[in-house]
């Protein structure tokens, strides 16, 4: 829910950069689980495309 909201994207991208290496696991765990409906959001789109071009996530095919 917090990919999908102005505010709380933000607040997901500054956990992303201020974990540690478990904590940036797990949530690259759980970004992976749910990449579709992330990438369709507006607001979770950049983030995808952030992770994706770092190579930190797969994105299926015709979803980037």
């Amino acid at each position: 829910m917090m990919m999908n909201d102005q505010y709380g994207n933000y607040v997901a991208q500054r956990v992303l950069d201020n974990s540690d290496v478990a904590q940036f696991s797990r949530l690259i765990d759980n970004i992976q689980k749910f990449v579709v409906p992330i990438r369709s959001y507006e607001f979770g789109r950049p983030v995808v495309q952030r992770l994706a071009r770092r190579h930190l996530i797969l994105v299926p095919d015709g979803h980037e």
